[in-house]
């Protein structure tokens, strides 16, 4: 028999769309040299015209006809006959078709992932590389059976791959074929020796179904329905079933085909150059489908075409993609999806053969606690229980470099023996080897029973294709404990046709055996006199949780260099290897011993430097890997090199199905954009000063310095001019959503001060961006640290992050409700509405600069609090005062705030002054902020906050492009933490010059006109008035918001004034009213003109005040003759500083922290004014005037 042009004509047939009058199909297996299963009552079926009459008629006499139904599908079935053929099939409606060359015989479904999959040209090859000289003639063999086998009665039908997530499939693509050195290549491999064996045994015709894709967990083959049954199985459907309606729910076809033109026509401009090589064509879009792991993607398009087609049973070769993957509930969805295929098809419990995952990898040397392929295996072994299974043990034919054995004869026979005995009753003794059946512990010894022991028990070994050989040797690879779990390689004795004594001298109470227990036993030798291979096992009824989910602390399996080839050398005591994959340097490094689960971290860029964090992951057993793309920016080149190298790790060496990623600086474009490509493949990212936006830098558009060669390469590799990068919508910024709604949880590293990759352009974005999408990130902060250097000394907060990810964070307490677009209502206001509307009275306070102190919104807010509360007594506070920034807000928040009594709603706002005039960087904004909010906490835990983020021209241009300034960051930051509401009058204002409703100048600039007032004051009102319009339950009390840790320890939390009078000085001193006599050389701030003080404006004055805490400045008027300061603590820490700024008008105030980070304790503060020094901003003087000290 060979392929027949109208096979193809009717596959085709079934999967094109007909227009008019509908020809009768039938479904795709039915075609020209197709196998249909004997001595049955077989299912034919397709589709037709609704209401169409159908007859089915065979030559061997039977025929049946049917009605299509009102869908027009249709099903009839035929008795069959004995084994025999060729018959042919006719099926007529309104138009006839006649099948040809129809054999009846023994039909399998064969399924599976890529050691089913693999053809036999894919086996006929030894690798010089991979295969070792015991396996090459097994290529050799399989070279040859291609060469030379004809069999008209072996045949097999392919089913094409295909993808369908969400609803199950009727029609399917494929087509029939023989065995003929033609053909043979295209045959599966196991497939083939198991249908050749029962040729050879039973001399009938053979149909095998391949049904198989590589790489493919279990999962994506059970139906839905089966998944739904059960509730664990249902919330892991649900939940990827929830996920990907969501991606399919914001696709943009017309913007992925624009994307995907402009990318063509960029790849058609590269690669008309000497390089074009290089330049591979862009992929063409496609809607996401959720790729071939998705659950039930392949049973509803690859399997469910095929139901019902009279089968004699399935075989199936899988479960080293599990070896990754939800280990612990491998038997139990096993289980599950073959009980449903045997109701899907309705015809019983049909056989189900399966084969046990082959050794692999590099043999141990100790016994193990944890080993994730042992696991699989000893599943797969359970799931014998299930009636009507059989399972091939293959622990003897695998290869320790190559996860698909050449040797698939003996997969085939042994799979072929369980059909034999079982199923066509052939004189076959045994048809496995020893399986475990129980066992008893008598004092020191351990005596287990076996099933399918055979004529005896023996030591064998078994080389290659080779029959297994009886040996003289000890049984080996049994390991024994007792209850502390402390294994030891056992002494065995066999000491019964189906029995051993297990035993060792240190083991006095044993507790558990387990055999061939790691993913290469290769020393295992138990095997009955059939030759036939024992089974993995564990005579536990259960493997202990921590034992079967967790790696345990110190794994005997040691790696070998041997498995890599390549260049070797050391990485801080620990083997690397440096090898090419796919012409690209990449690099391993292995650990001492290995994590179970082969875990990994995969480092982008700059390899070596800073390798704090890695080492110390070494040192818990993971791989560090590297792999380069340099130069690319992140662009999607860079994300298909590292698809391509993911893979490589993952199913050739069994790496974990979720790296840890770790990218420094613009290693953050390749963590991001490769993560957000493939959500489900990372467990954790660390990411250190990452590039979040590439027009950040190297672009150089926001503050950062950029850097203009980088940028031209980042734009040739992106293939985009510079407008068009500037409207780029592919950076990790706006790709965090795949992120968040895969749960990865993301930990940055940052300087401060980083002027390079600046904080507020990148991470600070990031953070209020993924925990508005529901994500964890957890950011630290390295203060007046600038881009370099990466990392920390000590690396432990982020491997015990990435480890343990649920250590250090923290979740809200307070509901958080989001109101207006731009303000985020955090509780529900409910103390202030009790204290107001039961009590009678209130004190609201309102904190910030001149915003605040001025009659801007704050009027306007207390207005509507009383019209809102007629009945109540208001007390208003207004704390505002020109200029000040946070840090001054949090030391005066007692003398101006708190004083004033019981507070119970508190304004606050200092994002334009911490953004402008103190030029405070994002620590110390948050260091402010953060004192202000908790010392209100503190003196009230009922106090309702408000936080609005004002706006300035630097805030605005940030804000239109999606991004924070530092000091919005920072305060949000802040506010999130600590359950405080806020008011994104930025963000707000932003979004209305966008859309065209109102412009800068309308707003009224830094100090708002009318219309930004109340434009701020109507947003809060819109929030409180509507959360306090809905009704208190019964008995209302107030809440206290919970407790937070503080952020930053050396926040102001504990900040609070000095009197200057406790100040110690010297001569040329005053205490009292400056004069101010010819002194104006700025604006003046009235309300300073009359402040008592401490001054002087002579060189040499010096003064010493005592303090107890860990920090100290002064709140001063920093005129335009401020002075240099040599500052000195206890007499021994010495810095200057210049108390001069840009802002210094006539008596400009400004707050100045001369010492931050102090041990806890009794301080003495010096301070000396210096003399003046030629080239200051301003020319400056010798003047201090200090109002206050600032101490925390």
């Amino acid at each position: 028999m060979t392929v027949k042009l109208n096979v193809l004509i009717v596959s085709l047939v079934i999967i094109t769309p007909f227009v008019g009058m509908a020809d009768v199909r039938p479904a795709a297996l039915f075609a020209d040299g197709m196998v249909i299963q004997r001595e049955t009552e077989a299912p034919v079926f397709g589709t037709a015209d609704a209401s169409e009459e159908v007859t089915v008629s065979a030559s061997w006499g039977e025929s049946a006809a049917t009605t299509a139904d009102a869908s027009g599908t249709w099903r009839v079935t035929l008795k069959t006959p004995a084994a025999g053929g060729p018959y042919s099939l006719t099926i007529k409606g309104n138009n006839t078709v006649d099948i040809h060359d129809v054999l009846c015989g023994e039909v399998w479904f064969c399924s599976g992932q890529s050691n089913m999959d693999f053809v036999l040209k894919q086996l006929a090859k030894a690798s010089p590389k991979r295969t070792t000289a015991e396996h090459q003639p097994a290529a050799h063999y399989v070279k040859k059976e291609i060469e030379t086998a004809t069999d008209d009665g072996l045949r097999q039908f392919t089913v094409n791959k295909g993808m369908s997530p969400f609803e199950p499939r009727t029609t399917l693509a494929g087509s029939w074929m023989d065995s003929s050195p033609k053909n043979n290549p295209s045959f599966s491999a196991t497939a083939y020796f198991f249908g050749r064996e029962l040729r050879k045994k039973l001399g009938v015709p053979v149909g095998l179904i391949k049904c198989a894709w590589g790489g493919t967990r279990v999962e994506p083959w059970i139906p839905a329905e089966a998944f739904l049954q059960d509730t664990e199985m249902a919330a892991y459907y649900s939940s990827n079933r929830s996920d990907l309606e969501n991606q399919v729910a914001s696709w943009d076809p017309k913007k992925a085909e624009a994307d995907y033109q402009a990318a063509l026509e960029r790849h058609k401009e590269k690669a008309k150059g000497k390089k074009a090589r290089r330049h591979r064509k862009p992929r063409k879009p496609s809607k996401p489908n959720g790729g071939p792991q998705f659950p039930s993607t392949l049973f509803n398009a690859m399997v469910n075409p095929v139901v019902p087609y009279a089968i004699k049973g399935a075989i199936w070769y899988q479960g080293e993609s599990n070896a990754g993957h939800n280990i612990p509930q491998y038997e139990h969805h096993f289980r599950t999806m073959i009980s449903a295929w045997r109701e899907q098809w309705d015809q019983g419990d049909f056989p189900f053969y399966f084969a046990q995952l082959a050794n692999f990898q590099q043999p141990v040397t100790e016994p193990v606690e944890f080993d994730s392929w042992a696991l699989i295996c000893d599943q797969q072994r359970r799931t014998l229980g299930l009636k009507h299974t059989g399972m091939a043990v293959l622990s003897d034919i695998g290869e320790a470099a190559d996860i698909h054995p050449h040797n698939k004869i003996d997969v085939g026979k042994r799979l072929a023996l369980w059909a034999l005995k079982h199923d066509y009753k052939q004189k076959v003794p045994v048809c496995s080897g020893p399986l475990y059946k129980s066992h008893t512990i008598k004092g020191n010894q351990v005596i287990i029973t076996f099933d399918s022991a055979g004529s005896g028990l023996m030591a064998g070994s078994k080389v290659g294709m080779a029959d297994t050989q009886k040996s003289d040797e000890p049984l080996k690879h049994f390991q024994i404990c007792g209850a502390d779990r402390q294994w030891q390689w056992a002494n065995v004795e066999i000491t019964g046709t189906d029995t051993i004594t297990v035993s060792h001298p240190d083991v006095a109470n044993p507790t558990v055996v387990r055999y061939a227990w790691a993913q290469n036993a290769e020393a295992a030798n138990l095997y009955n006199k059939q030759g036939l291979p024992a089974s993995i096992f564990t005579t536990e009824a259960e493997i202990p949780a921590k034992a079967a989910k967790r790696p345990v602390a110190e794994s005997a399996r040691a790696p070998s260099g041997s498995e890599w080839q390549g260049k070797k050398s050391t990485f801080h005591g620990f083997d690397q290897v440096g090898f090419k994959f796919e012409g690209v340097d990449c690099k391993v490094v292995l650990p001492k011993k290995i994590a179970d689960g082969k875990p990994w971290v995969w480092r982008a860029r700059f390899w070596g430097h800073e390798p704090q964090f890695d080492v110390a992951m070494l040192k818990r057993g993971y791989h560090i890997v590297y792999c380069n793309v340099g130069n690319l920016f992140g662009n999607p080149e860079a994300v298909k090199r590292w698809n391509a190298f993911y893979d490589y790790l993952r199913f050739e060496h069994l790496f974990a199905d979720k790296p840890v990623l770790e990218g420094m600086s613009r290693g953050g474009l390749i963590v991001y954009n490769w993560a957000a490509a493939n959500p489900d493949k990372v467990k954790a990212i660390y990411a250190d000063a990452p590039v979040m936006d590439f027009t950040s830098w190297p672009g150089g558009k926001g503050k950062g310095k950029g850097a203009g060669g980088a940028w031209k390469t980042c734009l040739n590799a992106y293939g985009l001019t510079d407008a068009e990068a500037l409207a780029y919508k592919g950076n990790p910024l706006d790709n965090l959503a795949p992120l968040a709604q895969a749960g990865i949880p993301l930990i940055h590293v940052v300087g401060d001060a980083d002027d390079i990759v600046p904080l507020a352009e990148n991470t600070a974005i990031a953070e209020a961006r993924y925990k508005k999408l529901g994500g964890v990130i957890k950011v630290i902060h390295k203060p007046d640290t600038g881009h370099h250097p990466h990392s920390l000394k000590n690396p432990q907060p982020i491997v015990d992050f990435v480890t343990q990810p649920d250590k250090g964070q923290s979740t809200l307490a307070a509901k958080e409700i989001v109101g207006d677009q731009n303000f985020v209502l955090r509780g529900d206001s409910r103390n202030s509405r009790i204290q107001f509307e039961q009590k009678k009275r209130g004190h609201v306070a309102f904190l910030g600069g001149s915003i605040t102190e001025m009659n801007g919104y704050r009027p306007i807010v207390c207005e509507m609090l009383k019209t809102r509360f007629p009945e109540t007594e208001f007390t208003f506070t207004n704390a505002g005062i020109s200029s000040t920034c946070s840090d001054t807000g949090a030391f005066r928040m007692q003398r101006d705030v708190l004083s004033k009594g019981p507070l119970d709603m508190l304004f606050v706002e200092y994002a334009v002054n911490d953004d402008q005039d103190g030029d405070q960087g994002y620590h110390d904004a948050l260091r402010g902020m953060e004192g202000v909010i908790a010392q209100a906490r503190k003196h009230n835990p009922n106090v309702d906050i408000v936080m609005t983020m004002f706006v300035n021209e630097n805030i605005l241009s940030q804000a239109k492009q999606g991004r924070m300034a530092a000091s919005v960051a920072a305060h949000s930051k802040v506010a999130e933490h600590y359950d405080v509401s806020v008011n994104n009058l930025a963000q707000e204002l932003a979004d209305q010059i966008t859309a065209g409703k109102t412009d800068w100048k309308t707003y009224g600039g830094v100090h708002p006109k009318k219309h930004g007032n109340t434009m701020c004051a109507t947003m809060i009102a819109n929030a409180l008035l509507k959360e306090w319009a809905k009704p208190l339950p019964a008995n209302a009390e107030p809440r206290a918001y919970p407790v937070k840790e503080e952020i930053d320890e050396k926040s102001y939390i504990r900040g609070r004034f000095l009197p200057f009078e406790d100040a110690a000085t010297g001569a040329n001193w005053k205490v009292g009213v400056p004069t101010w006599k010819n002194e104006n050389r700025g604006a003046v701030r009235a309300r300073f003109i009359k402040s008592p003080m401490i001054y002087s404006s002579t060189a040499g004055a010096k003064l010493t005040i005592d303090f107890t805490g860990t920090a100290i400045g002064a709140y001063m008027l920093a005129g335009p003759d401020a002075g240099i300061l040599r500052c000195t603590i206890d007499g021994k820490q010495t810095n200057e500083i210049d108390t001069l700024c840009k802002f210094s008008g006539f008596n400009y105030p400004v707050t100045i922290m001369f010492f931050n980070e102090l041990e806890t304790g009794d301080h003495t503060l010096e301070l000396e004014i210096l003399e003046n020094r030629p080239g200051r901003m301003k020319q400056g003087g010798t003047a201090l005037r200090v109002i206050g000290f600032t101490a925390n």
